[in-house]
C-alpha cells in the first residue's frame, strides 16, 4: 500500500521508518542537527512549500539494513498521516 504525503508525493508504507511532528521534534537540539545533516548529505528528497507540519523518514529495509534513506517534509500533520497509514486506530 501507499501513503500520500501531500502534493504529488506518494511513498510505499512498508518503506516508512518514522512519521514525526515537526514542531515537537525541532524542540530538541539533536533532532535539529539530524535534519540539518540530512539536508547537507542530500537525503532531503522533496521539500513541500507552505507550512510544514511533519516530516517522514523513508528507506528500504532488508535484513535489518537500511538503504536509500530520504526525508520528506509535509504540510499534513503527523497524526493524520499515521491514521491514513493505519499505524494508529
Amino acid at each position: 500500500m501507499f501513503l500520500h504525503l501531500g502534493r504529488n508525493i506518494v511513498v510505499c508504507k512498508s518503506d516508512i521508518i518514522a512519521i514525526l511532528d515537526i514542531n515537537s521534534t525541532l524542540n530538541s537540539k539533536v533532532n535539529k542537527e539530524f535534519l540539518e545533516m540530512c539536508e547537507e548529505e542530500g537525503f532531503v528528497n522533496e521539500v513541500i512549500s507552505g507550512k510544514l507540519r511533519s516530516f517522514i523518514i523513508v528507506g528500504t529495509v532488508k535484513n535489518r539494513n537500511v538503504s536509500g534513506v530520504k526525508v520528506y517534509y509535509s504540510p499534513i500533520s503527523a497524526l493524520t498521516l499515521q491514521k491514513r497509514a493505519n499505524f494508529m486506530e
